[in-house]
């Protein structure tokens, strides 16, 4: 069933503001500080989770899963503008028993989001962010079979918007404006990945409606992104929030829908626990409901 835009537009806005809000309420309440010109940060990570079983009475399977992040962010503060750009990128494996290596996380992501802070009661904005991964990514129907579904830019998504948006809380903002979705792929073979034996149908580019093989895809709509980022316990506790809506002008009662949430502990100073999940619904690409979760305890270390 496709989400209804009237319905999604008013409650899971309201949701999202009430939950975090709630969660911010041991927050200080004055306006956020923000420290002006230029600031930079890198941050690398590398996590492992190993099991091994031999003779076990109770039975269970060895494991191996390991998973490497970076962030980069650069923020440029002042009176009258914030201009900030986030580029992340994230790989890990996983292996089970005596199987192969699969890909567990793939992700490089980047976005810039440019505000004018006229002091009035919203700010315009621009903003522009990029996505695609690093390595094949295969579907596994069963035991014997592995289908690529994707790869390197196939697919690369790549969206642009303008608008105005307004900072409600502390670590708490959202926008509302006019964009561009688009989405290409560099070989054709991915435009659409589909497999009816195995019951794979994934068009990212291609248009089922027409005789030729689309390699890109243009969608323009209405969007509605709302943040949260604060940290708690004296940095100890960080939480992170995006939640996107998009709907398209010539399609406005189907919305997609992409929430990303990450927690992060910090147990030590260089030894943190990441909880971070991800939902997805666009049935430009297939229509069933997107949920990944991750759950991460691994070194990390502050480079700048």
């Amino acid at each position: 069933m496709p989400f209804s835009r009237s319905l999604l537009w008013i409650v899971a806005p309201l949701v999202l503001f009430a939950a975090l809000l709630a969660a911010s309420a041991g927050a200080a309440e004055e306006k956020e500080e923000v420290p002006m010109g230029w600031t930079q940060s890198l941050v690398g990570g590398l996590s492992f989770t190993q099991t091994d079983f031999e003779n076990y009475a109770q039975g269970g399977e060895s494991s191996l899963t390991w998973t490497a992040l970076a962030t980069y962010l650069a923020r440029q503060h002042t009176e009258r503008r914030d201009w900030k750009t986030e580029m992340e990128a994230q790989f890990g494996q996983t292996r089970l028993g005596d199987g192969d290596l699969r890909k567990a996380v793939d992700r490089i992501k980047l976005t810039s989001v440019h505000t004018w802070t006229l002091g009035e009661f919203v700010d315009p904005y621009l903003s522009v962010d990029a996505q695609t991964q690093f390595a094949k990514g295969y579907n596994y129907p069963d035991a014997d079979t592995e289908v690529e579904v994707s790869r390197f830019a196939n697919p690369l998504y790549f969206n642009q918007a303008f608008g105005v948006g307004k900072q409600i809380a502390p670590g708490l903002r959202t926008r509302l404006g006019g964009a561009l979705h688009e989405v290409f792929v560099t070989d054709e073979a991915f435009a659409a990945v589909v497999d009816a034996e195995h019951g794979i149908e994934l068009r990212y580019t291609d248009d089922p409606t027409t005789d030729k093989l689309e390699k890109t895809r243009l969608d323009t709509g209405l969007e509605s992104v709302t943040e949260y980022e604060q940290s708690f316990r004296e940095d100890h506790l960080q939480v992170k929030s995006q939640l996107k809506l998009f709907s398209q002008f010539d399609d406005p009662a189907t919305m997609d829908v992409f929430w990303n949430t990450k927690f992060t502990a910090n147990v030590f100073s260089f030894l943190n626990v990441i909880l971070e999940t991800e939902l997805i619904y666009d049935e430009d690409i297939v229509k069933r409901t997107q949920f990944k979760e991750v759950l991460s305890i691994g070194l990390t270390h502050r480079f700048f």
